[in-house]
C-alpha cells in the first residue's frame, strides 16, 4: 500500500464507496471476502499506518495473502469506478466507443446496413459535440470498413468514399486548429506554474500569435482561446481586459446549453473566475448578479454531474470573494457550515491555497463583528500549519499575521502577545513577507503592549505612517485597513 492505496480509498466520495460495496457484495467466495475486508479496514482507520492495517487483516486471513489481496483490491476499485462512470453518466468518448464496438461486431458478421447505422450515430454524436479527434477516428474506421467491404466483393460506391475522405480532411483541419489553441493553453499553464517576472515577455509574445488574434470556429475552442487570453491578461496586470475576456466566455456559455451539459465543472469554475475578475475591477454589483444567476442554475447543473458535490466548491469560492469584498460579514459567517466539509487538507475539491483563504475570509468576518475567539479558531488552523501557510500569497500571509495578533490584543492577551509578536516577526522574515507595513505593525503592537498608559499617543504617532502606506497601496486596504482599526481605537477612547 505504502500509503497510496490508503490515500486513494479515503479520496473516494460516499457515492463511490457505496457503489464499490454494492459491486463487491455480488462476488461470493473467500477471495471476495478478503479484499472487501481489507477495504473496510482501510476505510474505518483514517490515521493508522499500514503495519497496523496488516496486523488486523492477518488476524482473520493468511498473512501470505496480504500482498495479493492488496493488489486485487486496487484492481477491483479501478474496475468499479470505470463501471460506475459508464452506468451513471457515460461521457461522449464512452458513447462513441460503444457505438464503434457495435459497428465492429456487425461488420464481423457481415451486417453492412447495421454496421453503417452505428457508425453514422457515432459520427453524428462526435460532430454535434465538436469532438474532432473522436470524429476523425470514426471516419478513419469507417473508411477501413468500406475497404473491407470492397475487398470482399460487395458493392461500394466510390463517390461516397471520396465524400468521406473530404470530410476526414476537413475534420483534420478542425483538429489541427483546436490543437494549436490547446498547445498555447498548455504552454501558458506551464509558465503560470513557475511564474517569474521574466515570463512577462513570453506572455506578451503569446498575445501576438496569429491563433490568439483570430478565434477558431469551434465554440469549445473559442472558450479555450478566451480563457487563455484572460489568464495572460491577469498576469500582465491588465485587469480590465482580464475581466472582459472572462465575460466573452461567460456569454458564449450562456448561448449554448450543450456546453454546460458537456463541461459542467468547467462552466462552474469559469463562472467563479468571472466573479473574481469582476471583483478585481470593483464591479461588485455585477458580480452579485452573476452569482445569483449561477445559484439559480444549480438544480439543473446537478443533473449533469456524476458527483453533485462538484457543484459546491466553485460556488463557495465565488460567494467567499463576493461577500468579503462587499463587506457582507453576516453572509460570510453563514458560509461556515457549508464549507466545513471541504476544509480538509488533501481533499480533491479545494487546493491548500483555497482552504487557507476560506479560513481567512471567515476569520476576518468574525473579527469585523468583534467575535475574536471565533476568529482565532479559523486563524489558528492556518497560522500554526506551515504547510498551509506557505501555500498562501505574500499578501495573505501578512493579513493572517495581522488579524491573528489583533485578535489577541482585543482579547487582552498581553503577556502572550509580547512573545507572539517576536515569533510572528521571525516567521515573517523566514517566509520573506516582512513588508514595510508589517514591520511598522509589529512596532505599533510592541508599543501598545509595553506602554499601555501611552496607548493613545502610540496610535496617533503611527496613524500617519499607515495612512501614507495605504494611500500609495490601495489594494492593501481591501482586506484589512490598519488605518480604520487605529481610528476605531481612538474613537473608543473619547
Amino acid at each position: 500500500m505504502r500509503h497510496q492505496l490508503f490515500s486513494f480509498i479515503h479520496q473516494l466520495n460516499k457515492q463511490e464507496k457505496r457503489y464499490f460495496k454494492l459491486y463487491a457484495s455480488q462476488l461470493a467466495g473467500e477471495e471476495g471476502n478478503m479484499y472487501t475486508h481489507l477495504f473496510d479496514l482501510i476505510e474505518s482507520n483514517e490515521n493508522i499506518d499500514e503495519e497496523y492495517i496488516k496486523e488486523l487483516y492477518c488476524k482473520k486471513f493468511d498473512p501470505k495473502t496480504y500482498i495479493s489481496t492488496k493488489f486485487y483490491l486496487k484492481v477491483k476499485l479501478l474496475e468499479t469506478l470505470r463501471s460506475m462512470q459508464i452506468h451513471t453518466q457515460p461521457t461522449v468518448e464512452q458513447e462513441v466507443q460503444q457505438l464503434m464496438e457495435n459497428a465492429f461486431l456487425f461488420h464481423q458478421k457481415n451486417f453492412v446496413t447495421l454496421c453503417e447505422r452505428e457508425i453514422l450515430k457515432a459520427e453524428k454524436l462526435a460532430e454535434e459535440t465538436e469532438h474532432w479527434n473522436l470524429l476523425y477516428n470514426v471516419i478513419e474506421k469507417k473508411l477501413s470498413f468500406y475497404y473491407d467491404i470492397f475487398m470482399n466483393g460487395k458493392n461500394c460506391n466510390i463517390e461516397n468514399v471520396q465524400k468521406i475522405i473530404e470530410k476526414k480532411n476537413d475534420t483534420l483541419l478542425r483538429l489541427q486548429e483546436d490543437s494549436s489553441v490547446l498547445n498555447v493553453l498548455y504552454e501558458v499553464k506551464m509558465y503560470l506554474k513557475k511564474w517569474t517576472e521574466d515570463s512577462r515577455t513570453y506572455m506578451e509574445q503569446l498575445l501576438q500569435l496569429p491563433i490568439m488574434q483570430h478565434p477558431p470556429q469551434s465554440i469549445l475552442t473559442q472558450i479555450n482561446f478566451y480563457v487563455t487570453k484572460a489568464i495572460i491578461y491577469k498576469y500582465l496586470v491588465n485587469n480590465e481586459q482580464y475581466s472582459q475576456c472572462y465575460q466573452k466566455v461567460f456569454d458564449l456559455w450562456q448561448q449554448s446549453s450543450i456546453i454546460k451539459q458537456t463541461d459542467v465543472k468547467g462552466y462552474l469554475m469559469h463562472c467563479s473566475n468571472y466573479v473574481t475578475s469582476l471583483i478585481v475591477v470593483q464591479k461588485v454589483q455585477k458580480a452579485e448578479q452573476v452569482l445569483e444567476k449561477l445559484q439559480n442554475e444549480i438544480p439543473e447543473l446537478k443533473k449533469h454531474l456524476v458527483d453533485t458535490q462538484d457543484v459546491y466548491p466553485p460556488i463557495l469560492h465565488a460567494q467567499k470573494v463576493t461577500y468579503l469584498h462587499s463587506s457582507n460579514y453576516t453572509a460570510l459567517i453563514g458560509m461556515e457550515k457549508k464549507v466545513a466539509p471541504f476544509l480538509v487538507v488533501g481533499n480533491p475539491y479545494f487546493p491548500k491555497t483555497a482552504i487557507a483563504e476560506i479560513h481567512y475570509a471567515i476569520a476576518y468576518a468574525y473579527f469585523k463583528t468583534h467575535q475574536y475567539d471565533k476568529s482565532l479558531t479559523h486563524l489558528n488552523k492556518v497560522i500554526h500549519n506551515k504547510d498551509l501557510l506557505s501555500n498562501c500569497s505574500v499578501f495573505y500571509i501578512g493579513c493572517f499575521i495581522m488579524v491573528y495578533l489583533l485578535c489577541h490584543y482585543q482579547l487582552h492577551n498581553t503577556h502572550f502577545l509580547k512573545y507572539e509578536i517576536d515569533r510572528q516577526k521571525e516567521m515573517a522574515t523566514q517566509l520573506n513577507v516582512a513588508s514595510y507595513e508589517l514591520l511598522h505593525f509589529f512596532k505599533l503592537l510592541n508599543k501598545l503592549c509595553n506602554y499601555p498608559d501611552n496607548r493613545k499617543k502610540s496610535l496617533i504617532k503611527y496613524l500617519p505612517i499607515f495612512e501614507a502606506y495605504e494611500t500609495n497601496n490601495p489594494k492593501s486596504t481591501i482586506f484589512l485597513s490598519i488605518v480604520d482599526w487605529i481610528k476605531e481605537q481612538l474613537n473608543s477612547m473619547e
